[in-house]
């Protein structure tokens, strides 16, 4: 017996840079998932006690009506998310990824911030 003998424990695992990028990705794109469909939700609520929208293009959709509305806006972020998904191998995306959700984030918190002013 030298003191090598195998052992039947898993050796340890080190997440590789590839699948790191991945996981932050994948993070991003939920957190961004969810933050547009708060801002929707909030952007209605808004709406809805007299506030303007100030993108122009949603103000646009807006003025089709709900169903175009909802069609665009979760549309172009899903496909948006699908593409970053898509290239995620690629080393800007991670960077691109927490960058976009951050700004959903920031819109969502200006929408809370005036929410709260409302009460």
């Amino acid at each position: 017996m030298d003191g090598h003998e195998p052992t039947n424990q898993p050796a340890a695992t080190v997440a590789s840079p590839r699948s790191t990028r991945e996981q932050i990705v994948k993070w991003a794109l939920i957190f961004l998932c969810l933050f547009n469909a708060e801002d929707l939700v909030l952007t209605l609520a808004a709406l809805s006690r007299g506030a303007g929208e100030s993108n122009a293009v949603m103000g646009y959709f807006f003025g089709l009506g709900l169903v175009p509305t909802l069609i665009f806006k979760i549309g172009i972020v899903t496909v948006g998310a699908l593409l970053l998904w898509r290239y995620r191998r690629r080393a800007v995306v991670p960077t691109a990824s927490v960058g976009v959700a951050l700004v959903y984030g920031a819109i969502v918190f200006y929408h809370v911030s005036h929410a709260l002013a409302w009460r």
